[in-house]
């Protein structure tokens, strides 16, 4: 039997693909990062793929046009001007691809079933850290684990630790869109939705982050108490505040008090640390204030706390973006963000996104390849949920 492939079939099958490759090596980081270009290759593929239906929403939204020539036209002036001031041409070209992709990802429309790929990819990334973190409470204590924890960390892979002995953090590249995958399964149905939902949830503890489990609440909290009816809100306020009666106590004692103190021994005072590094380095004069270091601009600094020479990643990556384009283009390029997300989303995926940026703010997450990702995903949803509500009103 012959079959016959429509010209959009191929190319839906050929997004997905390369929309599959990008997922798969930004979950599998560990331990495939040297192949971290494939994401590059596949955003790139993915871009061409979509240039025409990219155009035809530009051309249907002056404001979009506009905004978006901006955007480009700022940028290519901040490529010319990074490396008039002599900034390293690959740090450069990497930035301004990343910008770009940002800028440009709130006109891709990926097939649904990318939504599928990602959720599962998720899942299996959560699966193999809860197991991890299993394994090494089963068979090590806190002291024979460590050379595992060396390994990690001289690959760059992250880290593997543990506070007690009973319970270890699994804090690897490819944790990073955990939340979002599970924020992703209260917008759009999955079989087995709520195994994927635990597995997705005990991913983002055994993650260790505390920023994971503080916006997943958050999410939840904002998620349960979504409705119109005066009542109803009522009872779930009693709900809530019952169970945060209940659990704040345990929560708080055995996982937050304790992450806390620590925290306040070494996390929280190297992020004060690359505040006042790359706030100093920023405010070196008033033009670079106004402007910025340029893209891909490093701080070729040592402090008590942390080497900064040839850095490109900051816990408070949001800072050395706003080190890299300064005041002036920082404002625009947060302008064109917020503009874009109430354009194009509802008020559930704007509650969405906005879960996402409370935690990649204060990570090295935003105005990445897993912020272009969390956007596309957006996308997805959106137009989906549209094309729902055109065929409920027979629309379509």
């Amino acid at each position: 039997m012959s079959i016959i492939f429509s010209k959009v079939g191929i190319q839906q099958s050929i997004l997905i693909f390369f929309s599959f490759l990008l997922l798969f090596i930004l979950s599998r980081q560990v331990p495939f990062d040297s192949f971290s270009f494939i994401m590059n290759l596949s955003l790139g593929a993915i871009l061409l793929l979509s240039f025409k239906d990219i155009a035809n929403r530009l051309k249907r939204n002056s404001d979009f046009l506009l905004l978006f020539t901006v955007s480009v036209s700022l940028l290519v002036l901040a490529f010319f001007y990074s490396l008039f001031l002599q900034n390293d041409f690959g740090n450069v070209l990497r930035f301004f691809i990343v910008f770009g992709f940002v800028a440009i990802s709130y006109f891709i429309e990926l097939p649904r079933k990318v939504l599928y790929i990602f959720v599962y990819l998720m899942v299996f990334h959560a699966v193999l850290i809860i197991l991890f973190s299993l394994y090494l409470t089963l068979f090590f204590d806190i002291d024979s684990y460590l050379p595992i924890r060396f390994f990690f960390t001289e690959k760059g892979w992250g880290d593997v630790f543990t506070y007690n002995g009973w319970f270890y953090r699994i804090q690897i590249k490819g944790n990073a869109l955990l939340p979002v995958a599970f924020f992703t399964t209260f917008y759009v149905s999955f079989p087995r939705r709520t195994l994927i939902r635990l597995l997705l949830f005990l991913g983002c503890i055994y993650a260790g982050n505390i920023a994971y489990i503080v916006v997943v609440f958050f999410f939840l909290v904002g998620f349960f108490l979504k409705t119109t009816s005066l009542n109803l809100l009522m009872k779930r306020v009693v709900v809530l505040l019952l169970f945060f009666i209940i659990s704040v106590f345990p929560v708080y004692q055995y996982f937050i008090k304790e992450t806390l103190e620590l925290k306040s021994d070494s996390s929280l005072p190297t992020r004060v640390d690359q505040v006042n590094v790359l706030m100093d380095d920023l405010s070196e004069n008033d033009f670079y204030l106004i402007f910025g270091r340029g893209i891909g601009h490093t701080i070729e600094k040592i402090s008590p706390y942390r080497d900064y020479r040839g850095n490109i990643y900051f816990e408070l990556q949001s800072l050395y973006v706003l080190n890299q384009i300064g005041v002036l283009g920082f404002i625009f390029f947060i302008f064109y963000n917020i503009y874009m997300s109430l354009r194009l989303y509802n008020g559930g995926l704007l509650f969405f996104y906005l879960c996402y940026i409370i935690y990649a703010f204060t990570n090295p997450y935003i105005f990445d390849t897993n912020h272009i990702v969390v956007i596309l995903l957006l996308n997805i949803i959106q137009s989906n949920e549209i094309k729902k509500s055109c065929r409920h009103y027979n629309l379509v």
